[in-house]
């Protein structure tokens, strides 16, 4: 109590409340700051690398097993893209589920129909659990350029889709050139270059056709090691322990995403 009235006395209570506004002032604005730099981030995210569907919404009934999209690199760096798989589903009832994928987390790309309109879905979070036993081709885009990924559905999806108007997301996952040099620094010491490997499953293309299967591989469990000779899911009982190949560390760094945003309430 001393120390405070000898506070008083040399500041005075008015001087104390000021000193208070001003750092409560300083702590507002930190906020609003902080808040402001994620949105600039994602925002620039979003200019860095975009994203033009060829339809935001599409009908079941007129639909010809394709559609198209286009990546466009606006930045200054090369950037990556991993098609191999390149995930399909659709949210038609209330019961079906949604995963939002873990942000600074590598995803495969995927494409994503909603029903319209659609009566609501579980939404959660998920992360992947693919595990790549070699690279798989590479998608690359130099600066200031676009590339056009013409999917391709099988009849069964056709038939999916009919007798309904659908909704269009696409996530598209990527890494800048530059997040992955000290990926491969710390991978130097392995017997065979991880980095020429990178390099010659490397692909430049304007236009690339991309088949979207039905099958979903993640319902197949358990899945060995040996069902595929470029990755499998870790979804199997038989993958009991986490597993994470040299490939899956570099393919880590894989965490950039572009998407298209769709009201799905």
């Amino acid at each position: 109590m001393k120390i405070l009235q000898k506070v008083d006395l040399i500041l005075g209570p008015k001087r104390l409340n000021k000193i208070n506004l001003k750092m409560t002032t300083k702590l507002f604005i930190l906020i609003l700051f902080a808040l402001f730099s994620v949105c600039v981030n994602e925002l620039q995210s979003q200019d860095l690398v975009s994203i033009k569907l060829q339809s935001t919404e599409i009908n079941g009934n007129t639909f010809n097993n394709s559609y198209g999209l286009e990546i466009a690199n606006n930045s200054l760096d090369t950037i990556f893209i991993i098609l191999e798989p390149f995930e399909f589903e659709t949210i038609g009832k209330s019961n079906m589920s949604f995963a939002n994928m873990l942000h600074n987390k590598f995803a495969p790309c995927r494409i994503v129909f909603f029903k319209k309109p659609l009566e609501g879905c579980i939404e959660g979070t998920s992360g992947s659990n693919i595990s790549y036993l070699k690279f798989p081709k590479i998608l690359e885009i130099k600066p200031v350029n676009k590339t056009i990924i013409l999917l391709k559905f099988e009849d069964a999806i056709k038939d999916l889709l009919r007798e309904n108007i659908w909704d269009v997301y696409c996530e598209i996952t990527y890494a800048f050139k530059g997040d992955l040099r000290n990926a491969f620094n710390l991978k130097k010491s392995v017997e065979i270059s991880l980095e020429e490997q990178f390099e010659s499953s490397l692909f430049n293309i304007d236009t690339i056709k991309v088949n979207i299967s039905m099958l979903n591989l993640r319902d197949s469990n358990p899945i060995l090691i040996s069902d595929s000779s470029l990755y499998f899911y870790k979804d199997g009982e038989n993958v009991k322990k986490p597993y994470i190949s040299d490939y899956d560390y570099i393919i880590s760094f894989f965490k950039n995403q572009i998407y298209n945003f769709i009201n799905r309430n």
